[in-house]
């Protein structure tokens, strides 16, 4: 689950560049607008960049909460979930290899 978390982080990210690009080529289209309702087309556009954007922010932090779930535990917490969920070499994983083994689980 830490590298879907990861993936998603990475593709909001990517979102979120896409969309401030599309916020940049409407604010251009609107310079270049000749009529009121070429102006409210461009506004529209920007307005559905601006949900892009915030769609992809929302998937970042439900990403980065569910990496911080475990993040927030102990090494020796985190070695009792393992042992529980029968994880293989528990006992020598480092507390970012025991996150990474639980979220994957």
């Amino acid at each position: 689950k830490t590298a879907d978390a990861t993936e998603a982080l990475g593709e909001a990210w990517n979102e979120s560049v896409e969309a401030v690009d599309s916020i940049i080529e409407t604010a251009e289209s609107a310079k270049k607008a000749d009529s009121l309702s070429e102006i409210m087309e461009v506004v529209s556009d920007g307005n559905e960049a601006v949900s892009e954007i915030k769609e992809a922010v929302q998937a970042s932090k439900e990403a980065v909460e569910e990496i911080k779930d475990l993040s927030s535990y102990t090494r020796d917490q985190l070695r009792k979930m393992a042992k529980k969920r029968k994880v293989k070499g528990y006992s020598s994983m480092s507390k970012e290899q025991l996150v990474e083994s639980l979220s994957e689980r």
